[in-house]
């Protein structure tokens, strides 16, 4: 008797495909909580401990803004460029006004040097961004993991779906949480930027470099305190939130399901 072969489908092979595809994902996401989450936690504490993290000091956490010069002869303009050299301006073409002639005797403040960036909150940021980044995919991974779990509609027996819901809606929340400091990293260098051209344009008025002070100083705590715990905590929630709910996440009606309680 001749065998007869069996020919795989398209549909048959794409299934394989596909069932390989959530046998790798559920792969990652476990490997994600149980293994990146407490790893990164690790990391972070490691953070809050060293020595960047624990500046307190106003004078080393704030940016060195070159000093201002100013000239009384022939009105000329002079500044520091950013390597401390003085950077002297062209004399002043003779006016043809007398009002002209009198503004070159008073002195004339400028600031011809680049306006440096706070090299601290910079260190900070480069440290956060990446750990952010990776919560965030995490998070996606997640998600989508939880997703490929839920069963098929029927009447009944769905309180495990509720968990798996109510999972994903939380994973959402440190989700945005995380993209939100992200994109604040971001747009604390725009607003810098921008009272920088300020004290270019306006050398006069001391309260632009004193806003600068004080942002920088602002944004390090920020980051330092607030975020990194934030972050932290995050990282910390996910794991616990799906460590208990792993049998419910894994088998939402299961037959040993009898927990009335999410937590």
């Amino acid at each position: 008797m001749s065998s007869v072969a069996v020919v795989q489908t398209p549909k048959d092979e794409n299934s394989k495909k596909i069932d390989e595809l959530k046998k790798d994902l559920f792969e990652k996401a476990e490997n994600i909580v149980y293994k990146t989450f407490p790893a990164t936690i690790t990391r972070l504490q490691e953070l809050q401990k060293s020595e960047l993290w624990q500046l307190r000091n106003y004078d080393e956490i704030v940016a060195k803004l070159p000093p201002l010069e100013s000239s009384e002869s022939n009105g000329k303009m002079n500044g520091i460029s950013a390597d401390g050299d003085t950077i002297k301006s062209p004399p002043a073409k003779r006016g043809r006004s007398s009002s002209a002639v009198e503004s070159n005797k008073n002195p004339v403040v400028s600031y011809s040097a680049a306006v440096p960036s706070n090299s601290h909150v910079l260190k900070v940021a480069q440290l956060l961004k990446p750990i952010l980044r990776e919560f965030i995919d995490n998070c996606t991974v997640i998600k989508v993991w939880i997703s490929l779990l839920v069963p098929k509609m029927e009447d009944g027996n769905n309180f495990g779906v509720s968990i798996q819901a109510e999972v994903v809606k939380e994973v959402t929340y440190y989700e945005d949480d995380a993209n939100k400091f992200y994109d604040e990293l971001i747009e604390h260098f725009t607003n810098r930027a921008k009272l920088c051209s300020k004290i270019i344009k306006y050398p006069n008025i001391e309260d632009y470099r004193n806003a600068i002070r004080e942002m920088d100083e602002r944004q390090f705590g920020y980051l330092t305190r607030f975020v990194t715990a934030q972050i932290l905590h995050s990282h910390a929630l996910v794991h616990d939130l799906i460590s208990k709910n792993y049998e419910k996440i894994k088998r939402p009606r299961g037959a040993n399901s009898s927990s009335l309680t999410m937590y």
